[in-house]
């Protein structure tokens, strides 16, 4: 067999494997695997610099439950970016609960839905989610509006997902928000499948 007769085997085998691999690139995606290809968790990163309140040095019983609930924030935080979702649910939850006024509120119940959702809890995500674009902050209200599109993906509401994806795209979001949302809508697009 000559070497032009070896290409020429080797390039009919491999030209035949390429319908193979446009089929397997070409798979359709569930609404759970499209939730996964953009659902992210990253670490709380200096959180207990923008805490509403300092650790009190006094043992007045005031300043102890202060002192009790920077222990119960930082646990969460702790536990979030470990990963631990379930602790960090429950620590989240007992923070928000206590009767100390939070300045930061809104961004702890972000991270509460957050970890509901790393927690396949999509249901309590929503509820916190929505809570927070009703009353949150122009800023953790954009954050809040894409994970509610995302969270609607892994309830496998992609219809309603849609619809959050073009008020997102339509509305004066920053561009990084409108980037991603049209990336994930030409992923529903072109690999959703029922």
């Amino acid at each position: 067999m000559t070497n032009f007769s070896k290409y020429a085997v080797i390039a009919i085998v491999l030209l035949s494997l390429v319908p193979l691999g446009y089929q397997f690139l070409s798979q359709k995606m569930s609404a759970e695997e499209i939730f996964a290809a953009n659902f992210t968790t990253e670490k709380i990163l200096n959180f207990e610099n923008r805490r509403g309140f300092e650790e009190k040095k006094t043992t007045t019983p005031n300043d102890l439950e202060i002192n009790k609930q920077i222990a119960i924030r930082t646990k969460a935080v702790i536990f979030y970016n470990e990963k631990k979702y379930p602790e960090a649910i429950n620590l989240f939850q007992s923070y928000l609960a206590s009767s100390i006024k939070i300045k930061n509120k809104t961004e702890v119940e972000f991270y509460l839905a957050k970890a509901y959702l790393a927690d396949n809890k999509p249901s309590e995500a929503k509820k916190v989610l929505e809570s927070i674009i009703k009353e949150g902050k122009k800023s953790i209200k954009q954050d809040a509006e894409w994970y509610l599109v995302l969270t609607l993906i892994k309830e496998d509401n992609v219809e309603q997902a849609k619809v959050g994806l073009n008020n997102i795209l339509r509305s004066q979001t920053s561009a990084a928000h409108k980037n991603k949302a049209l990336k994930l809508q030409q992923q529903i697009d072109k690999n959703y499948v029922q």
